[in-house]
């Protein structure tokens, strides 16, 4: 656009070393948050106005809207937004607490993933018209696009986030200092006052034990008759159901323990199994 030529001008050093890098880091992760904030806004306004256009267009006597494939796919797009500002909203409740990098990736991959998801969407359900620039759903389009690359797209701020929790992540609960060996898995304990340590080394020893170990770390979700063994096993060791209660052949599991039998079969790579009402 121009040409600047800078004549008989002397240099000053302003500012450097290590100050001057994390002044950089951190403007630059509050920019990731300004960019988090408006794809969270494009991502509501493409929805709305793709709402409104099925509301309006129509198609054999009626609108579009009533069909309900199309509800299915908006259904999928509001969650989009919410899970947008919510996770905006949980972001800047934190900003003081000195987690501001880590925050900054996960605002900018949340946002970035909804709004490319929404306006793409967006595109699809307009037909033609989304794609002309006289039109706002297809400016709001490339602008995800733009924002969604710049200073890292989502997949880099999604590694960017995993990798920073890590380090920040408080050490592993330890196991008692004496371990216990378990070879039988009863039912009938009082969840309650059993500790949480103790109740996970049961956990791991019971998929250690019978959860088949080639079907561990599966990268896609498993069928039924792929399952089938593992859950008569479940069922047989009366662990099939975690959180019914035990008059309907449940284990009745605390909110706690729950979690911790959550997190103990995702770590030992059954969490593609298939899902049941009891887990």
């Amino acid at each position: 656009m121009a040409s600047l030529r800078l004549e008989d001008a002397e240099g000053e050093c302003v500012c450097d070393g290590d100050g001057v890098t994390e002044a950089l880091a951190c403007a630059t992760d509050m920019a990731r948050i300004a960019q988090a904030a408006e794809l969270a806004g494009i991502t509501r306004r493409a929805f709305e106005l793709t709402r409104d256009y099925l509301a309006t267009r129509h198609q054999f006597g009626k609108p579009i809207g009533s069909f309900q494939a199309l509800q299915h796919r908006m259904v999928d797009g509001l969650i989009q937004v919410e899970l947008a500002s919510a996770c905006l909203r949980d972001v800047l409740a934190q900003l003081s607490d000195g987690r501001q990098a880590q925050l900054a990736s996960r605002a900018k991959a949340r946002c970035a993933h909804a709004a490319l998801e929404v306006t793409r969407m967006a595109i699809q359900l307009h037909g033609a018209i989304g794609t002309t620039n006289e039109y706002d759903v297809g400016l709001y389009f490339k602008r995800a696009m733009t924002l969604a690359s710049r200073w890292g797209n989502a997949e880099m701020h999604r590694a960017r986030h995993a990798r920073l929790a890590l380090q920040a992540a408080p050490a592993p609960i330890s196991a008692p200092a004496v371990p216990r060996t378990w070879t039988q898995f009863p039912t009938d304990i009082e969840w309650e006052k059993m500790p949480e340590a103790e109740f996970r080394q049961m956990v791991r020893a019971l998929f250690a034990q019978h959860y088949p170990a080639q079907r561990r770390y599966m990268p896609y979700r498993q069928s039924w008759a792929e399952t089938r063994d593992w859950y008569m096993t479940l069922s047989g060791l009366g662990w099939l159901a975690p959180a019914w209660p035990r008059k309907y052949g449940g284990l009745e599991l605390p909110a706690d323990k729950l979690i911790a039998y959550i997190e103990e079969r995702a770590r030992h790579g059954a969490w593609r199994d298939r899902q049941t009402r009891g887990w």
